[in-house]
């Protein structure tokens, strides 16, 4: 859709009859963002003008079923590194994470990462994967495969470690993570609330525990960074108070150097991902059906959107446009894509095959200057918009 020859009938302040969808490659147009008119080159790198439709049959990926296994694979998190995308396979038995080569779309390989792995994050050299374990349904609060956080070297998987309770002593079920620039910071989201309270921040040169946050609400979700602070998302109670906001629901903000909270942020029920996009952070609220966005200097909710959402968990953004998985209690069929100018759902985008069959359930995204991958945990797959 994008080809080479240059386009001079929209100039600054005329209106141009070309659509985005017949846009070419290498073209120096203007675009409209925010309703400003922006002088814009090279359009290979512009990639919030690639044309998305819902006509559109989006190309997916299948994850493998290995063989003998009775269960089928449960994609949860994903990262690029630059190059590839790593999937995080949640489930308990093929101890997974997917490297896919990002311009061919295949798998190159699978790396042993631990059962219910969760989340993947990118330290620029490796990638980092959290695998809750497998808790015993014996003795409760013991674990038959203990939880472990596994990093791989992007470029050369054996190059691979396995922190476990000796290097992180707090480790219990670790969840999403952050990466500041120094420090891996990893939410601690437990199975008792006993310890489920904790982010953690580890050394990657040493691949130790070097400090703990206890945080006033227990099970910590997801962890993201601003450039300056840390904020963690926390369920806490929610299941126990009232629509919209609930008592435990947090977003907290953390001084990376200091451990100080600096701030704590009541949201809508259930908070997951977290994500900043240069000026503020955005929150998806997975029980309450919205995503919000917080002013970082004030610290406050500046914006709750709600149409066209149901279950959003994964948060990801593009340059341009926020991007969530309408994952509706594994009943979801569609991305929505949110229009940061004017705070609103601007399309659904459907996601993988065999809805009626399996509807694909999408839960976590990325993008790799491209396109934005969607990991569906319904069905299996991963589709590319």
């Amino acid at each position: 859709m994008f080809a080479s020859k240059p386009n001079n009938t929209n100039k600054l302040g005329k209106t141009s009859k070309m659509s985005i969808k017949n846009l070419n490659y290498g073209q120096s147009v203007r675009v409209n963002k925010c309703g400003k008119l922006a002088k814009v080159k090279n359009l290979d790198k512009l990639t919030v003008l690639k044309y998305y439709s819902n006509n559109l049959v989006n190309p997916s990926i299948n994850i493998p079923v290995e063989a003998g296994l009775t269960e089928a694979s449960y994609p949860w998190g994903i990262a690029y590194d630059g190059k590839n995308m790593w999937v995080a396979d949640s489930s308990s038995f093929t101890n997974y994470t997917y490297k896919i080569d990002g311009h061919t779309r295949k798998i190159l390989e699978n790396v042993v990462t631990g059962p219910f792995c969760i989340t993947c994050t990118f330290d620029g050299t490796y990638m980092w994967v959290t695998s809750l374990g497998i808790e015993s349904t014996v003795s409760p609060g013991t674990f038959d495969v203990p939880p472990q956080i596994t990093k791989v070297n992007v470029g050369d998987s054996s190059d691979i470690v396995i922190m476990t309770v000796d290097d992180i002593p707090d480790l219990l079920a670790p969840f999403g993570a952050a990466f500041d620039g120094r420090y891996m910071w990893v939410a601690n989201h437990g199975t008792t609330v006993e310890g489920s309270n904790l982010l953690l921040k580890i050394d990657p040169i040493t691949n130790k525990q070097v400090d703990k946050i206890a945080l006033s609400q227990p099970y910590p979700e997801f962890v993201g960074y601003d450039g300056k602070n840390i904020w963690v998302t926390s369920y806490g109670a929610y299941t126990l108070t009232p629509e919209p906001f609930g008592q435990g629901d947090l977003l907290t903000k953390i001084n990376p150097q200091t451990g100080e909270i600096l701030a704590e942020i009541t949201t809508p029920k259930g908070p997951c991902e977290v994500l900043f996009d240069g000026k503020d952070i955005w929150v998806a609220c997975y029980s309450s059906d919205s995503v919000i966005r917080v002013d970082v200097n004030e610290n406050k909710i500046k914006s709750i959107i709600t149409n066209d959402l149901s279950n959003p968990a994964g948060l990801i953004y593009d340059g341009r446009y926020i991007w969530t998985g309408n994952f509706d209690s594994y009943a979801g069929t569609t991305v929505a894509k949110i229009d940061p100018c004017v705070n609103k759902v601007v399309e659904l985008v459907p996601t993988g095959t065999d809805i009626e069959v399996q509807p694909p359930a999408p839960l976590a995204l990325a993008f790799d200057g491209i396109d934005v991958w969607v990991v569906n945990d319904g069905n299996a797959s991963i589709t590319l918009i």
